[in-house]
């Protein structure tokens, strides 16, 4: 009987010895079209997506989500949107991605960016990486903007200009958030798709004035996103200073 114990305790004592794989898989070098910057693409272009995925013992699987940022990643436009999943079996402790992706003829234009993940083995995920592109439309709408390029705190921030659209605008959204305290300053959106407006005047149609609180200062974050009826977006951004 006490041999029996021992043997066990032996075989407890091998397992509680043994590691178990925690170790996550590795992307590196990720990029769009050769690039590690956003680029450029028209509805109907083709375009690749590269990268290395490296892990310490065995690999099981990468994935690529494609998606659109036309509302700062909440992820809601009422827009013909670019999605797409795509999910590969992989093996060995080092692979090389190469996938080629085509950006739908029937696409908005607007911002979109991608996450790739990969798995190993025992389960452990990557981080995910991350690339952008930005889908040009000759039909998109066009902005003629005017933005301080700083404010005096506990004033307002006074934004300028005309938003035209070659069809019928829908909305305009807007969204200043501080780069220092995080805080989300604005965050408005002007619903023009009842009235058949191909151009936007900012103060005349919006008022467009953002509060900037007596507390603030640093930089701030400014992004204005305009879509017309077809789906087709153009956004806006630009940093100020908040003194």
């Amino acid at each position: 009987m006490k041999k029996g114990v021992l043997i066990i305790a032996g075989i407890a004592l091998l397992s509680a010895c043994k590691k178990a794989d925690i170790e996550a898989p590795v992307l590196s070098e990720i990029q769009i079209n050769n690039s590690s910057q956003s680029v450029q693409l028209h509805p109907g272009e083709s375009f690749s997506v590269s990268g290395t995925v490296t892990d310490n013992k065995e690999l099981n699987q990468f994935k690529i989500d494609i998606h659109h940022d036309f509302d700062g990643h909440s992820h809601k436009s009422m827009t013909t949107r670019y999605e797409e999943i795509r999910i590969s079996d992989i093996s060995g402790t080092s692979y090389s991605i190469n996938e080629s992706f085509t950006v739908p003829d029937n696409a908005s234009s607007g911002t979109y960016h991608g996450t790739i993940t990969s798995l190993d083995k025992e389960g452990n995920q990557s981080e995910n990486k991350l690339f952008y592109f930005e889908v040009i439309s000759p039909d998109q709408p066009v902005m003629n903007l005017t933005v301080p390029t700083s404010v005096t705190a506990g004033n307002d921030l006074v934004i300028s200009g005309t938003i035209t659209g070659t069809v019928f605008l829908s909305q305009v959204f807007v969204k200043a958030t501080s780069l220092s305290s995080g805080n989300t300053l604005i965050n408005e959106s002007y619903s023009i798709a009842s009235s058949e407006l191909m151009t936007w005047d900012a103060q005349t149609d919006g008022n467009l004035s953002i509060p900037i609180p007596s507390s603030e200062s640093g930089p701030v974050k400014i992004r204005i996103r305009a879509e017309d009826r077809n789906g087709n977006n153009t956004i806006f951004e630009q940093q100020i200073v908040v003194n």
